[in-house]
């Protein structure tokens, strides 16, 4: 083996090793979370942010070990990634004791100016709507993110991509484009939701929760565009004609593969040495000191008395609550519904109206019976729906008729 081979063995080894003490950190303080399971509203959101690690440090690991399938280990690593953040968000709502506690709260607090470099906007009162307008930002990158990495995979692989090519003609530099824009928005409400509130959640020490996610976020979108920035600059040149064992001059496009393949496989190696370290960071920063359970048997004790049942089924109870989908749908559906509401309000769907159109085919419709049915429902207003008849020209005169021989 050459010295390049024997580097990229070398990554390799590294690579593998940081992913799987990350992956026992991670999933050990998991459990710590599962075992001392007392404040489920607060817990859940930050036993799903702790799975980011395990998450990113194996999917880059095997797209490191697995170049030619990584672009779909990178799609699951993609899309994880926007979901953590709106788990965050809900963590900060989910401290209050309710919604209504949480905008009565925004209510009495006075105009809220805008963070540096936006300072000269005007002040903006903080309440209902601007809670509504902060859930819209945060949740559209959980959609957005894995909408935009679905669009780039048949781009990769139909070779319209150009990877680390700031083109015009290339999909990386609008994915880019529309990727920066989607995160700016999301973290910016953020933090503006974060302005808001920092003085009533002092407790939950949520700035260095924050800046532990934004660090991942950050290695895992910039450092890629800085290793594709020195892919643009051919710094990878060398390197790649030393492992394919030819010049760029006698085989261009197997050193232009090459060096694709060392792009991605240093953001791969990168992420799993970073999530090591963010895994020990993790502990003091999502730790379950806060939430200890005095009164649980230790696990060990349980298994040699014999109950190991009765140890292990709190636990499993835990983490089936905690990552039960049930909870990110009722949050959703809450977030979306007067947002469906409005739309449903809006001038053009009272046009689709008169035109007596089948509302129940459009996108959301279903979805915002559904809330309303389970949050406030209206039988008055659906008898009156159900029984509420059409006639046509020829009914009325079929009435008509009845009439007249009634009459007579």
């Amino acid at each position: 083996m050459g010295q390049a081979e024997d580097a990229v063995y070398v990554i390799k080894v590294i690579s593998g090793f940081c992913a799987l003490w990350a992956t026992a950190l991670s999933l050990n303080l998991v459990y710590k979370h599962a075992r001392n399971y007392t404040i489920p509203k607060l817990q859940r959101p930050i036993m799903r942010i702790i799975l980011m690690i395990p998450i990113y440090a194996i999917a880059s690991f095997l797209a490191l070990m697995f170049r030619h399938q990584a672009l779909y280990f990178d799609f699951v690593r993609d899309c994880y990634e926007s979901y953590v953040i709106y788990q965050f968000f809900l963590l900060l709502i989910n401290y209050f004791d309710g919604e209504e506690s949480l905008i009565r709260i925004l209510r009495s607090k006075p105009k809220m100016g805008h963070p540096s470099p936006f300072c000269f906007l005007p002040k903006f009162p903080v309440g209902q709507k601007f809670l509504r307008i902060c859930k819209l930002c945060v949740l559209q990158f959980a959609f957005f993110k894995p909408l935009l990495t679905a669009i780039a995979i048949p781009m990769m692989l139909t070779g319209v991509f150009h990877e680390g090519e700031f083109i015009p003609n290339g999909g990386y530099l609008w994915i880019t484009m529309l990727y920066n824009i989607s995160i700016t928005v999301s973290m910016y409400f953020l933090l503006l939701f974060f302005m808001a509130i920092k003085d009533n959640i002092a407790p939950l020490r949520p700035v260095p929760k924050f800046f532990a996610i934004k660090t991942i976020i950050f290695f895992s979108f910039w450092q890629g565009v800085a290793i594709s920035g020195l892919k643009f600059f051919h710094v990878f040149n060398s390197i790649a004609a030393d492992l394919s064992g030819q010049t760029a001059e006698k085989d261009p496009a197997l050193v232009e593969a090459t060096v694709a393949a060392i792009t991605v496989g240093l953001q791969d190696a990168l992420i799993c040495v970073e999530m090591f370290i963010i895994s020990i960071i993790h502990i003091k920063v999502f730790g379950y000191d806060d939430y200890r359970n005095p009164n649980k048997e230790a696990f060990l004790r349980s298994i040699i008395a014999g109950r190991f049942r009765e140890a292990a089924s709190p636990i499993i109870t835990s983490i089936r609550d905690a990552m039960h989908p049930k909870h990110d749908i009722d949050a959703t559906r809450v977030t979306i519904a007067p947002f469906v509401e409005d739309v449903q309000n809006s001038k053009f769907v009272t046009a689709i109206k008169k035109w007596d159109l089948p509302l129940d085919s459009f996108p959301g419709s279903s979805f915002m019976e559904t809330t309303k049915t389970s949050s406030s429902p209206k039988p008055d207003v659906v008898i009156e729906v159900e029984s509420e008849e059409k006639f046509d020209d020829h009914d009325f005169e079929d009435v008509t008729e009845s009439d007249s021989l009634i009459e007579k």
